[in-house]
């Protein structure tokens, strides 16, 4: 299949997809008093990948399968790194106007 060029507008197709009941069960656990579902990861990757990459799916499904997979595994690292810089205390309040901490800051929230 070709190189999948993840657009912003392709990840969140990819999110939007994630987020629906029948695939957050699996990929994400299930909430409280929920049943689970019979489905592996890899099935709901595949599933996604037949939604937002409709013409490489139809060419290999199990190669879309794995970019959905690993796509998504790189959003799920890249946000538990930033939740927990955002959850890491504060360095208190900083008199020097010249203070800049040496922290990175993520400018992207959902």
């Amino acid at each position: 299949i070709p190189e999948i060029d993840w657009t912003t507008d392709l990840t969140w197709k990819l999110l939007a997809e994630a987020e629906k009941s029948e695939n957050r069960k699996t990929l994400l656990g299930k909430k409280k008093d929920e049943n689970t579902l019979k489905d592996t990861k890899i099935a709901v990757f595949r599933r996604i990948g037949s939604v937002i990459l409709m013409d490489s799916y139809a060419l290999n499904p199990d190669a879309v399968g794995d970019h959905v997979k690993k796509r998504f595994d790189y959003l799920v690292n890249h946000y538990k790194h930033h939740a927990c810089r955002l959850r890491t205390t504060g360095e208190g309040v900083q008199d020097d106007p010249g203070y800049e901490p040496d922290e990175e800051h993520f400018n992207h929230y959902v």
